[in-house]
């Protein structure tokens, strides 16, 4: 707000009128009062590692993609490297590569990007 002020005019203590203009505006103080944010839900932790992965893909870097794998007790990252863009077919393989080293969780969550969203991903 301030620096829009001063775009336009400029005089001594314009920060100080500002500040106060916007503390004794009525709009202002009615959004002030806004209900308190939704709690957090965040999900159990499970009791056994491997019981619950999350995984997703880390943004390009050096032309190559990562596939990220979590466990969500362990808090363990594995990360296998795409050279190619990933498709389904590469995804699966390099999910079965996790799942040869330390088997099969009971629930893999992804974050509805686009890849994990496939028909052969989802039948996975």
């Amino acid at each position: 707000m301030k620096q829009l002020a001063r775009r336009y005019v400029y005089w001594k203590f314009i920060d100080k009128h500002v500040k106060r203009v916007v503390r004794e505006c009525a709009v202002r103080a009615l959004l002030r009062c806004r209900p308190p944010k939704a709690p957090l839900n965040p999900s159990e932790i499970p009791e056994n590692n491997c019981q619950r992965i999350h995984v997703d893909y880390a943004e390009p870097f050096h032309n190559h993609n990562f596939l990220v794998v979590m466990d969500a007790k362990s808090k363990r990252v594995e990360m296998e490297v795409c050279y190619s863009g990933p498709t389904s077919t590469s995804t699966i393989e390099m999910i079965q590569n996790v799942f040869a080293r330390y088997g099969y969780p009971d629930v893999m969550v992804s974050y509805n990007d686009a890849i994990f969203t496939i028909e052969n991903l989802q039948k996975f």
